[in-house]
């Protein structure tokens, strides 16, 4: 009876045990996902932060080559130089965290590559081009905002979290927002610093960034 006794003292120990760390187990399990979930919302949102602050560095800098454009050369040079460096200190910020955490490194092409356009129509700039419309349409907005707002589309709905994948989209969908307004701005500043008078194709032009107001 006594030897019964032990017996099922020690199966019901055993349960307990296993009992014990089956729960331990799945507490741990659980923990382990939540603090995954979490720190991968933190790094999206950083580096959806960060490339909007790269995206405002740059349109700085479209703003003061529109004056530097405008004026043909003869104000905001040194603006201009200050605003380039801040743009170029910005993009090797997110570049190196981009490169330090693997899944983000899929980016760094389009980091590379707003980079090469950003040397492009900086020449543009520099030797003065009459093309406006191409320097601030096609290569500032078309080829670098919307590549690197494309990237923050989609870490944004990649998120685990219904919560934070709402917040980000919000944040991108503000990005484009101010994108629109700074382009506007950028017009206004290259017509007004140059006492230019607007043809009817800048018109055309102007309607359609106030389209997508």
């Amino acid at each position: 009876m006594k030897i019964i006794n032990n017996k099922n003292v020690f199966n019901l120990l055993i349960v307990t045990v296993i009992a014990v760390l089956a729960f331990f187990s799945y507490y741990t399990y659980t923990s382990y996902v939540e603090y995954e979930s979490t720190r991968n919302s933190t790094q999206s949102t950083y580096f959806v932060e960060e490339t909007d602050n790269v995206l405002d560095a740059i349109a700085k800098e479209r703003l003061y080559s529109a004056v530097y454009m405008g004026t043909e050369g003869k104000v905001g040079f040194k603006k201009l130089k200050k605003a380039r460096v801040a743009v170029d200190s910005a993009i090797v910020k997110l570049s190196t965290y981009v490169n330090a955490n693997k899944k983000f490194q899929t980016y760094d092409k389009r980091l590379n590559v707003a980079s090469e356009n950003l040397n492009h129509v900086r020449s543009k700039v520099d030797t003065l081009s009459s093309n406006y419309k191409n320097i601030f349409f096609e290569v500032y907005h078309n080829d670098i905002f919307k590549s690197l707002t494309g990237a923050m589309k989609i870490v944004s709905a990649q998120d685990a979290s219904v919560d934070m994948k709402s917040y980000l989209s919000t944040y991108t969908k503000y990005t484009a927002l101010k994108e629109n307004s700074e382009l506007e701005n950028t017009g206004i500043f290259f017509v007004l610093s140059g006492s230019k008078k607007m043809s009817d194709e800048d018109l055309v032009f102007w309607d359609a960034i106030l389209v997508n107001d």
